[in-house]
């Protein structure tokens, strides 16, 4: 098994992509109040949030790989489940509830949530 030589390097370019993909994700979320629909600025700050959780989930990845990133096992069995118009908020909360190690179900409507609750028991709703 390849052993990357500085786990603290990979653990730093993880945290550095997680504050980046914070910030993208504040400035889409403004440029989506400010500019509705599909303006240029809105796309923009959308797309750069995207491109930031791509390196995000590289550099997790890169750390689960390398065994530096240890999940937790305790959530393990334990589903939540998500609702609410904001594609990017459902997006990001299911990102970090399954870093942390719960089973994330992600729903845009209602209707789609309650179909979700009659088929799978749930720990938590989120809206």
């Amino acid at each position: 098994m390849f052993a990357y030589p500085n786990p603290n390097a990979i653990r730093e370019q993880f945290d550095a992509a997680l504050e980046e993909a914070e910030k993208r994700f504040a400035a889409a979320e403004a440029a989506r109040r400010v500019h509705p629909g599909d303006t240029v600025e809105f796309v923009r700050a959308e797309s750069a949030y995207r491109r930031a959780m791509l390196i995000y989930h590289s550099c997790e990845l890169e750390l689960r790989t390398s065994g530096t990133l240890n999940r937790s096992r305790r959530h393990s069995t334990c589903k939540v489940l998500l609702y609410g118009r904001g594609e990017l908020v459902r997006a990001s909360l299911a990102d970090l509830l399954r870093i942390w190690g719960y089973k994330a179900t992600v729903t845009a409507t209602l209707a789609a949530m309650r179909t979700a609750r009659k088929e799978l028991s749930h720990a938590a709703a989120v809206a």
